[in-house]
């Protein structure tokens, strides 16, 4: 126990001590405003609408063209990356062929 103990608090000095290119430490948050972001993000299949919440509340879109797979866009306002990173988990957790993510200008 006294080894995991040593073992933590190592690794807490270390991490106060690196920063991310912009200067913040790693784990600090950054400006709230800056976090907000649109995003569109399409995937190849259809996504039933039941999953609307677990996807962040993101608006889901089918697009179905003649010869082609059907594609589905999840369009809207995520409030930082980690809510964009469970978005993208749970599409992966579907088997949910990844085509796109874009942000696109970030929210006032």
């Amino acid at each position: 126990m006294r080894d995991c103990y040593r073992i933590s608090a190592t690794l807490t000095r270390c991490s106060r001590k690196r920063r991310n290119a912009d200067g913040r430490q790693y784990g600090e948050p950054m400006n709230q405003a800056s976090q907000t972001a649109d995003y569109r993000i399409i995937v190849e299949g259809v996504l039933d609408p039941v999953w609307f919440e677990c996807l962040g509340g993101l608006e889901i879109t089918e697009e179905r063209q003649p010869g082609q797979p059907v594609v589905t866009r999840l369009e809207g306002r995520l409030v930082d990356q980690s809510a964009l990173q469970g978005v993208l988990d749970t599409l992966f957790m579907l088997g949910m062929r990844l085509i796109t993510v874009e942000c696109l200008v970030p929210a006032p």
